[in-house]
């Protein structure tokens, strides 16, 4: 109001949009055109139409606070200026997000106010996503078709979420759905599989004996190369997706599960898993020991196709037994009965392995 950018009427308090000629910069909207199609709800005292409140007049029985214009409530734009300035303090933000829904008029208003407060730049970069679908449709409470975040990690973890959404470059509109999901896990388990193998090769708090595989070597650095790349080309994550699979490949191609280690594949393990790692702090993904993860997303599986952990154990052990005893027979017929459950076995020298299908 003391900048002249703001003005009291009835108790309300609105944003003077004429008083900022950038207002419409972010979604490339003049002025003029939008001020054709706008109109004034009942019982708004605007100067403008496009006006927009920065305070609104508290309605009988509605939460309030007192103001030198009475008692009231701020306004919907207002809020994210006030919090952001409390959190960041009042200098230029380096980045702000958001859904492609609050371009406009949201963020063209938080613009318009927070410069006109501030009198300096408001934010450096604006990066806005796109839609979250679900199964081909727009989200929403009125189609019924949602679901929430804690109804979603009750059953899945929280990684696979993670994925789902950076599978998708942020511009383009990602989808929800049980295949979706699906593609998750199994593109996690895989990930995870191969870092399991690795960490399985190099010592435990010991001392190492790697030695750098030159060759591996030189496809992890390229490999880091094209993530570098495809994060800084407009975070284009699926890309980064695309390299990371290019090495997991590769390692898998010459690291074997059950193998014994030689200082060679330590070197190739070790550099894979500072790879997986180093890319993953950026993203928050393979923080945790792959057989942790593992175990919980099996877990998981399990409980999705009501297999009992403990059974699925003890056909394994009758299995092994099976084995142990040159009892081949026997032993088909329980890999037949694991893989019935969804349930693949790996034979390794030091036992079997068992994980669940993704």
């Amino acid at each position: 109001i003391q900048a002249e950018k703001a003005y009291e009427s009835g108790g309300d308090v609105y944003y003077s949009v004429r008083s900022f000629p950038e207002y419409g910069k972010l979604s490339g909207r003049k002025i003029d055109d939008l001020r054709a199609g706008a109109r004034v709800e009942i019982g708004e005292k605007k100067t403008d139409p496009l006006d927009f409140a920065l305070w609104k007049k508290a309605k009988e029985g509605e939460i309030s606070w007192d103001s030198p214009w009475g008692k009231g409530r701020p306004g919907w734009h207002i809020e994210c200026s006030a919090l952001a300035c409390k959190e960041l303090g009042e200098q230029q933000i380096d980045i702000h997000g958001g859904g492609t829904d609050l371009m406009f008029p949201h963020h063209e208003n938080e613009i318009a106010q927070s410069e006109g407060a501030l009198k300096h730049r408001f934010v450096g970069t604006w990066v806005h996503w796109n839609m979250l679908n679900f199964s081909g449709q727009k989200m929403s409470k009125s189609l019924g078709n949602f679901t929430t975040m804690r109804a979603f990690l009750g059953k899945h973890h929280p990684e696979i979420y993670k994925w789902m959404i950076l599978a998708a470059h942020y511009r383009t509109a990602a989808d929800f759905s049980p295949e979706t999901t699906d593609r998750a896990i199994a593109a996690l388990g895989r990930i995870y599989s191969a870092l399991a193998v690795a960490e399985s090769i190099l010592p435990a708090g010991g001392v190492s004996s790697a030695v750098v595989d030159p060759v591996f070597q030189k496809w992890a650095d390229e490999t880091w190369a094209r993530i570098a790349h495809s994060l800084d080309d407009d975070l284009s994550t699926p890309e980064a997706f695309a390299a990371l699979f290019d090495l997991v490949r590769q390692f898998n191609t010459q690291v074997k599960r059950g193998v014994k280690a030689t200082s060679v594949l330590e070197g190739k393990a070790r550099a894979f898993r500072d790879l997986i790692h180093r890319f993953g702090k950026i993203l928050s993904l393979f923080q945790q020991p792959a057989s942790v993860f593992l175990r919980e997303l099996d877990d998981l599986l399990l409980a999705a196709k009501s297999i009992d952990r403990a059974e699925v154990d003890r056909l394994v052990e009758q299995r092994t037994v099976a084995r142990n005893s040159k009892d081949f027979k026997t032993s088909d017929q329980l890999r037949d009965k694991l893989l019935e459950l969804g349930i693949s076995v790996s034979d390794m020298p030091e036992g079997t392995h068992w994980e669940v299908a993704k």
